[in-house]
């Protein structure tokens, strides 16, 4: 018995025996982006298995030589003035805040990204006289966007096995170990714009399909569409 057609393995097949279903495209959808957030976490993990050492910081407590001057008779003295002007940190500390604040990015802009390629491929579609509602296209975008998790895998992979441990020591110079993690974070690139191209190329197939059935357009048509949109896409994810 050979196992069901999926979006993934036979969309032509797929998407020429269902109509695609806005509910499961939502899951779709959803998956990817909370995977793709688990990726970054992940990321974050590498960085911080890897990545040791403490720096010297300002301490937040010390509210600042401008207040705390006592050469100034008559000014207020705020507490906190006996607090070290600055303090130690774990670099863990600025790796998850880093991690955090690009998975924060990620959680608005991914379900933007899914929206607006899902109306690019609407809109191209019906350029080219293409027929039905925009939560068919919905599902049909977020199946061509799983694929990225693959690639997002792969990268990740990549990244453990080539990532040499960096330590950093306090007073270190911090543009030393930018350099030394930048020039790490290269091969993660080369691998995640390599990857990146193969599955964009597997979601174009997916979309191509999808617009074929579930929009009613010529494959000629489908085809264009498809391949401007990962295009864009693919720009959009390497810049």
């Amino acid at each position: 018995m050979s196992p069901p057609s999926t979006p993934l393995r036979r969309p032509d097949r797929y998407f020429s025996e269902r109509t695609a279903s806005l509910a499961r495209g939502l899951a779709v959808a959803g998956l990817t982006i909370l995977t793709l957030l688990a990726g970054v976490y992940a990321l974050g993990w590498v960085f911080a298995a890897n990545v040791d050492g403490t720096v010297t910081v300002d301490n937040p407590a010390y509210p600042g030589d401008t207040f705390c001057d006592g050469d100034s008779p008559g000014r207020f003295t705020p507490s906190g003035c006996d607090e070290p002007k600055q303090v130690e940190r774990n670099i863990d500390h600025f790796i998850w805040k880093a991690i955090g604040t690009v998975a924060g990015q990620l959680a608005i802009g991914l379900p933007i990204v899914w929206v607006l390629v899902a109306g690019t491929l609407h809109a191209g579609s019906w350029l080219a006289n293409g027929e039905g509602p925009f939560g068919r296209t919905l599902a049909v975008a977020a199946w061509g966007m799983a694929p990225t998790l693959l690639g997002m895998t792969v990268t990740l992979v990549a990244f453990w096995a080539t990532f040499d441990p960096i330590t950093v020591s306090n007073g270190q110079d911090p543009a030393t170990f930018r350099d030394q993690a930048v020039t790490q974070l290269d091969t993660m690139r080369l691998v995640g714009q390599v990857s990146g191209v193969l599955t964009m190329a597997w979601g174009a197939v997916i979309w191509r399909f999808g617009l074929l059935h579930e929009r009613g357009v010529s494959g000629t048509a489908a085809s264009a569409v498809a391949a401007v949109v990962a295009v864009l896409f693919l720009l959009l994810g390497v810049a």
